[in-house]
């Protein structure tokens, strides 16, 4: 499976490679089709016990 990220060009942090630490550092929009609160990348940061911040849905 692909996942894509956009985050700016002229991100401070952000650059070539998007690292587990940087994902999970900032916040995040949620997009849905079927309104579930949870997406699937949030399922698999359960099984790891990690968690992420969604700002927006």
């Amino acid at each position: 499976m692909n996942w894509l990220s956009i985050v700016s060009a002229e991100h401070p942090e952000i650059r070539d490679a998007m690292t587990l630490e940087l994902f999970l550092k900032y916040p995040h929009l949620l997009v849905t089709h079927v309104g579930d609160l949870k997406g699937h990348i949030d399922r698999l940061l359960d099984d790891r016990g990690l968690k992420r911040t969604v700002a927006k849905q």
